[in-house]
């Protein structure tokens, strides 16, 4: 039995996930298990379906076995958010490979980068850049370029799942994981992507039977209603935002170097969400931090919450195999597996606070969307099986 994680939002699921999961079996990966976040995801947002029917969808198109990364970390910064996902990884204790796409498509390329990335003159020269008020990602793609020499080499890191996938890399040899990395080139000619598919969806137009599995499709189409959108709930989070003090907002996840002034402007002067946003924004502060840092605020996300790993690994969905891999990771997992809000009830306290954190979450989540459910969804959620 070859087990292969998968880190993976699934928002939606569409066939460029499905052609990966694929490619992995064709190379004998035989168990897929799918890390995926939960009703929220990393650009700031709420996923545009639940992770009750993203499971669903998962475990159709070929994924085994659905755990869950946390909403603490599932809309944290790329760093925070790779440790957090294959720490869950390495925890399941049985899992051999992590696979993730990628624009180049070449882990011995990536593992290059990396090396650039962990000399010991990198941090300076990163931090002459920022000081120019660029973004992470372009300061980094400079500053490699300049301790190798190679400003080619460093174009790779102008790719969003390039720079992912050296996180998921970094994050590995952090911890010593035996878990080996494979990444499979991401073909952007041949696929859409999630946000062009997300537009698709929100415009209701039916060309999305396209690019997306067909159990994607039936379930998009089938619960409209429960379609979300950040902006369907633009005036609670006005109103959250309004009532917040300069300490609460300077005790949420990415908040330094004085955005905190930014946002306090932008807030107090502002009619919408986009208002906003644009108002912050600046070349430094990507339009995704920005969405974090407002949804965290709004959702209750502290950075003390975010200091430590997964305490726990919530299983949402499997089938026959995921059941086998259950089977293997019971005797080696690190942490405790759990499937129901009972066990739960029996971790430690900062598990314990993550858990309740999630259902807050969860009762916000359906607020998003045209059919509002009642509070208490996530503790009576079951697990979905095949």
């Amino acid at each position: 039995m070859k087990i292969c994680a998968l880190i993976c939002e699934f928002n939606p699921f569409h066939n460029g996930h499905k052609y990966l999961i694929d490619k992995l079996k064709a190379l004998e990966y035989d168990h897929i298990i799918a890390i995926m976040s939960g009703n929220y995801v990393q650009r700031g947002e709420p996923a545009i379906i639940s992770k009750k029917y993203r499971t669903e969808i998962a475990l159709e198109c070929g994924v085994d076995l659905v755990v869950e990364i946390p909403t603490i970390w599932a809309v944290s910064n790329a760093q925070t958010y790779a440790s957090a996902a294959v720490d869950i990884a390495n925890s399941l204790g049985c899992v051999d490979f992590l696979a993730f796409g990628s624009e180049c498509g070449n882990i011995e390329c990536l593992k290059k980068i990396l090396i650039e990335v962990k000399k010991p003159e990198f941090s300076a020269v990163l931090k002459k850049q920022l000081s120019l008020g660029l973004t992470f990602a372009k300061a980094r793609e400079i500053a490699v370029g300049v301790v190798c020499g190679n400003s080619n080499d460093a174009k790779i890191l102008r790719e969003s799942n390039n720079n992912l996938g050296i996180e998921y890399l970094n994050a590995l040899e952090k911890i010593g994981s035996n878990i080996k990395p494979v990444t499979i080139k991401r073909d952007r000619k041949k696929f859409l992507s999630a946000t062009e598919i997300r537009d698709l969806i929100k415009n209701k137009d039916l060309n999305i039977k396209n690019y997306i599995p067909k159990p994607s499709f039936d379930i998009i189409s089938n619960y409209e209603n429960k379609i979300t959108d950040l902006y369907g709930s633009e005036k609670v989070i006005l109103s959250c935002l309004r009532m917040l003090s300069q300490e609460n907002i300077l005790n949420l996840p990415d908040v330094n170097e004085g955005i905190e002034n930014r946002i306090i402007k932008a807030v107090s002067s502002s009619t919408g969400l986009s208002e906003i946003f644009f108002k912050i924004k600046t070349k430094r502060y990507t339009m995704a931090r920005i969405k974090r840092i407002i949804l965290s605020a709004y959702l209750g996300i502290t950075k003390d919450m975010q200091k430590n790993l997964p305490q726990y690994i919530r299983v949402l969905g499997m089938n026959e195999k995921g059941q086998k891999i259950l089977k293997k990771a019971k005797s080696v997992a690190s942490l405790p597996v759990v499937f129901e809000y009972s066990q739960i009830k029996k971790l430690d306290n900062f598990a314990q606070r993550i858990f309740q954190k999630e259902c807050t979450c969860t009762d916000l989540y359906s607020l998003f969307s045209n059919e509002i459910l009642p509070c208490g969804e996530e503790q009576k959620f079951k697990i979905i099986r095949r």
